[in-house]
């Protein structure tokens, strides 16, 4: 598991890398793209964009992280984590997944997603 700061931070959905893209695609299954976007470092309420993220497709339920398969720490502030998603297609009937991947940085308002670094 990715280590923790070991301070207290402002937001538990924010604490751990984890928590972090827990917390994003339970935002995107719940289609509130503006929170999703809000666990990524370059988020400003203020000049909110829904136009800067994919939207979910009609027909996709149940999306969620299934697996962690790997998580490397660079120093205390920086982590890349690579997991996998699982989805229910409508049109197919069926579970899919697919493999991701993010970096992260610990923010003062607890980890936060910089960029993806794998999509396949």
């Amino acid at each position: 598991m990715c280590h923790k700061e070991d301070k207290i931070l402002p937001n538990p959905e924010f604490a751990t890398p984890q928590k972090t893209i827990m917390t994003y695609w339970r935002y995107l299954n719940a289609r509130d793209y503006k929170n999703a976007l809000s666990c990524f470092v370059d988020f400003n309420e203020t000049n909110f964009d829904s136009t800067s993220i994919f939207k979910i497709p009609p027909g996709i339920e149940s999306l969620a992280v299934d697996t962690f398969l790997s998580c490397k720490n660079f120093g205390k502030k920086e982590a890349i984590l690579t997991y996998r998603v699982k989805f229910y297609s409508q049109r197919n009937q069926t579970w899919k997944s697919f493999t991701t991947g993010d970096r992260l940085i610990l923010t003062p308002g607890g980890w936060k997603i910089k960029d993806v670094i794998t999509h396949r």
